[in-house]
């Protein structure tokens, strides 16, 4: 099913044409261009386009995220939302609220996958006409990355990860407690989020200062040291129950491939950081979430599930990529091209397994 994911992707990059790109010195700001009528115009076909194509799908593996789902979906609408929540010991509130209510506007499990669906994509969306540089390019990004793909299967995380990427704007303009709010919403529809309590003072850290090696060393340090202690740490204090036996017999780590292609950009943003504008908070932070995410990868090449943790940071690295770019003048158009072809034949590479096979409910 690769060749219709990347028409939808051929044809979204197209319409998203109509949103206007924004100029270097624009800071983040939803820029007047893109408020015009054209542009809102091409901004809610995108999201017609999207929102269906995440809505519908049905990815055919059994053994994954989106099966649990809709046999979570099936159970929850046979119970009251006061029983669902009583009975809830996942800490992920929200979400199971979310799914709960989902049951009562549809009338197949489909439902669950169409609400999540809907609201992790509008929410992407949002904050990419807010802070890509180039709103086509970056909807390309978003597919050919796999990161939209992900989303598929990644449902309660990648919810999360959409609302914290719309929420970054209170860690661009450095309103701290606003951002924490926005976390602790995230970790009641996926507990994984509290490590965006960390990572808001690591990214706020200039990239190439001193501080942000120390940062980065000890977050890498920290996750490689935590991940081997876990075996012990499990039993004893009866946490992370459910993933004991991966942890502690093992699992195969990240391939060397996406390892490579997450080192890439974060090479980019080191070799750029005295070049990007210190006003430019957007392209600063992105810049250092682009290198974090590397870091997460680096750390899951001893297991693949330390790299699920890459769901809140892969999203940046698309962010980071629209607007450093554009640092390269003349030679923008050419890296555009060189950049969707390099991400778009390693996803192709990765979707060629039947793991990542889907097909449409209609």
């Amino acid at each position: 099913m690769a060749i219709p994911y990347f028409i939808i992707t051929a044809i979204s990059g197209f319409i998203a044409k109509l949103v206007p790109n924004a100029k270097k010195e624009d800071y983040g700001e939803l820029t007047s261009k893109r408020k015009s009528v054209n542009a809102k115009t091409g901004f809610v076909i995108i999201c017609i386009i999207l929102v269906c194509f995440s809505a519908f799908r049905q990815l055919k593996a059994v053994g994954n995220d989106e099966y649990a789902y809709r046999n979570r979906y099936n159970y929850l609408e046979t119970q009251s939302l006061a029983e669902v929540l009583s009975n809830d010991e996942s800490g992920a509130s929200l979400l199971t609220t979310i799914f709960w209510f989902s049951t009562r506007i549809t009338t197949t499990n489909q439902g669950g996958i169409m609400v999540t669906g809907f609201l992790t994509v509008f929410l992407l969306l949002l904050a990419l006409r807010r802070d890509a540089k180039d709103f086509s390019y970056a909807i390309v990004m978003l597919m050919a990355t796999g990161y939209f793909f992900n989303t598929f299967n990644g449902i309660a995380q990648c919810l999360a990860a959409a609302v914290a990427l719309y929420a970054f704007k209170y860690v661009y303009n450095k309103e701290p407690y606003k951002f924490f709010l926005a976390v602790i919403i995230c970790c009641t529809i996926h507990t994984a989020s509290a490590i965006l309590f960390l990572l808001y003072f690591i990214c706020n850290t200039r990239v190439g200062s001193v501080k942000m090696y120390l940062w980065d060393f000890a977050f890498l340090a920290g996750a490689i040291i935590m991940y081997r202690l876990l075996p012990f740490i499990i039993p004893q204090y009866n946490i992370l129950t459910d993933y004991q036996e991966i942890i502690t017999e093992g699992h195969h780590g990240v391939n060397i491939v996406t390892i490579l292609i997450s080192v890439a950009p974060a090479i980019i943003a080191l070799l750029m950081a005295q070049k990007i504008d210190p006003n430019d908070r957007v392209t600063t932070v992105t810049a250092h979430m682009t290198i974090i995410n590397a870091l997460i990868y680096i750390a899951g090449s001893m297991d693949v599930y330390i790299a699920r943790f890459a769901l809140f940071t892969d999203i940046f690295v698309v962010i980071f990529l629209s607007r450093i770019l554009k640092y390269f003048k003349d030679k923008y158009g050419i890296l555009k091209i060189l950049t969707v072809i390099l991400y778009s034949s390693v996803a192709l590479y990765r979707m060629s397994g039947a793991y990542y096979t889907f097909n449409f409910v209609w």
